[in-house]
């Protein structure tokens, strides 16, 4: 029932992948300490680019498999297709395997940068992103539980729960028929005034106050696309002279910026940022990105590929949940769109502004439904006026909301998605993703029943169990914590105060 852990696995595997290769790969991510050795980073960058084209372009994986020389031709691809079959083509690694033949030394230091980034990952989940405040973290800690069953170990991994994230626009220009949030047209945009950078600066400082030092793990766009606000760059570079590092970016506009996005990327990294990224929403935008920008310009950046012919699938939600485009993607891949998961895009177990309308919202990511249709809980939403009115409201939300332990008053039952079953010496909690089985204690039974019926308090449950199985109330306490501390008691806004109220 504790939290997955696996920021040690992942440094383990990558420090034995470095040890194994002995020097033949070493780290990229670091900002610290850029690499200097300017084949090694071009090596990988091109393998970088020959794998965007592969899992963006159905045609050129088609081709592949038919005639390699020919698919490369045109397309601006110095690495060749046979040199990296190890990436790629799925009978060969097969047998590869199976002969125990080892990868190529450039796929190793490929692999390698793969290991880094997921290791930069884990590392932003479980470390850089946690929060200074006690209740803040405890619970944040429940939402990381309650993601990795709820929505699954891929889904849950890929989450970091960063603490915040600020629109510094009001909609968005771009309109994707699968916005997972349903951005709205775009309105206005936070500009770099003279009054609103004094503002500004002192969301930063609130932020930082309250949040603490892991503050510059955020992030400047939601339902929005960055590059819409002209003064993005003043605001991003505030950020990081205050809260000590660039946050990522994310934009589906690289094609339209690339004399903007330049400079920004390499001072964006000077700046602290490992990793930025691009969305792609066809080939002909995969075509002038990688036409505008050499694959060492990119070796930071992510490629996104959200294209109809990708490899990718989306998840169903917000206007993407009945779009006809999402059975096409799901016709295309061979997929049965009844069972492709809810899905959410939302990263964010803490507090979502919005700097035009000075809006703050405390919010963590669900599965999308019909209540939460954009993949997050919303549990409070308040107007700030400057900085210091910003940081009592986020300290507000915080005592009123996060809480780090249930209390006597507090209504318990398992979370809807989860089936409760009595298995052996206890009980199991079953859905579409995981099975959770509670290890053998004194009266776990009966308090997984008295969960399982949803019709009382923890204080209630407590005293009933003294009374007819002689159970401390102190050791049902510790029990019941342990559950829900796991993630696995329904913490839905709506039920929760429903409840609560009765």
């Amino acid at each position: 029932m504790l939290q997955k852990t696996y920021l040690p696995d992942m440094r383990q595997q990558f420090d034995a992948l470095l040890e194994k290769t002995a020097g033949t790969c070493h780290s990229i991510l670091d900002t610290r300490h850029p690499s200097s050795d300017q084949e090694y980073l071009s090596e990988v960058a091109h393998v970088k680019r020959f794998l965007e084209r592969w899992d963006a372009d159905h045609a050129f994986r088609q081709a592949l498999a038919t005639d390699p020389d020919q698919a490369v031709a045109g397309r601006g691809l110095r690495m060749h297709p046979e040199h990296l079959r190890y990436l790629w083509d799925h009978d060969y690694i097969l047998k590869a395997r199976e002969a125990r033949e080892a990868p190529n030394r450039t796929v190793l230091r490929y692999r390698a940068f793969i290991a880094e980034k997921l290791l930069y990952r884990d590392a932003l989940r479980e470390e850089h992103c946690v929060p200074r405040l006690h209740r803040h973290r405890v619970w944040r800690e429940r939402q990381i539980n309650r993601c990795f069953s709820e929505l699954g170990e891929t889904t849950g991994r890929a989450i970091v729960h960063a603490p915040f994230a600020i629109e510094l626009s009001k909609g968005c220009s771009v309109g994707c028929w699968f916005c997972g949030l349903e951005a709205p047209r775009k309105e206005a945009d936070f500009l770099y005034t003279p009054a609103n950078a004094k503002l500004w600066r002192e969301v930063l400082n609130a932020l930082l106050a309250v949040i603490g030092p892991n503050a510059w793990s955020g992030f400047l766009y939601w339902a929005s696309d960055p590059l819409d606000n002209p003064d993005y760059e003043k605001l991003i570079f505030d950020y990081a002279d205050i809260l000590g590092k660039c946050p990522q970016t994310t934009t589906a506009q690289a094609q339209k910026h690339v004399e903007r996005l330049k400079p920004f990327l390499r001072e964006s990294f000077a700046r602290g940022c490992e990793v930025n990224r691009f969305s792609v929403l066809s080939l002909g935008m995969l075509d002038k990105i990688h036409q505008a920008f050499s694959p060492e310009e990119l070796l930071h950046t992510e490629l996104i590929p959200q294209n109809p012919e990708s490899r990718s699938m989306l998840g169903k939600t917000g206007r993407a949940k009945n779009s006809k485009h999402l059975q096409r993607k799901a016709d295309f891949l061979g997929l049965d769109l009844d069972q492709v998961m809810q899905g959410t895009i939302s990263c964010v177990s803490g507090f979502l502004l919005n700097m035009v309308e000075r809006t703050v919202e405390l919010v963590s990511p669900c599965h999308s439904s019909e209540r939460w249709p954009h993949g997050y809980w919303s549990y409070e939403e308040a107007s700030f006026t400057d900085g210091a009115d910003l940081a009592g409201i986020l300290r507000g939300m915080i005592d009123r909301h996060l809480q780090d332990s249930l209390t006597h008053r507090d209504p318990v039952a398992f979370r809807e998605d989860l089936r409760f079953a009595i298995e052996g010496d206890s009980f199991t909690l079953t859905n579409a993703m995981v099975k959770h089985t509670m290890n053998p204690y004194p009266g776990i039974q009966a308090i997984g029943e008295a969960i399982a019926a949803g019709v009382s308090t923890a204080g209630e449950i407590a005293l009933a169990l003294e009374a007819e199985q002689d159970m401390e109330l102190d050791e049902t306490f510790i029990i019941l914590n342990r559950i829900y501390q796991a993630g696995l008691l329904n913490e839905d806004p709506g039920f929760f105060a429903h409840k609560r109220s009765l």
